[in-house]
């Protein structure tokens, strides 16, 4: 759990370092999709 927490800060503090119209319009779509991606790779137990 704390590794996934951990991860998700990370990727949330890299995400407000990054600049672009493209990703400010699109920002939660690619937050849900990393977050999904931390979880499935959580539950799998890689």
């Amino acid at each position: 759990m704390a590794t996934f927490v951990g991860l998700t800060l990370i990727a949330t503090a890299a995400g407000y370092q990054m600049q672009g119209e493209w990703l400010e319009k699109h920002a939660n779509t690619v937050t849900s999709l990393v977050l999904i991606g931390i979880g499935i790779v959580a539950y799998v137990g890689f």
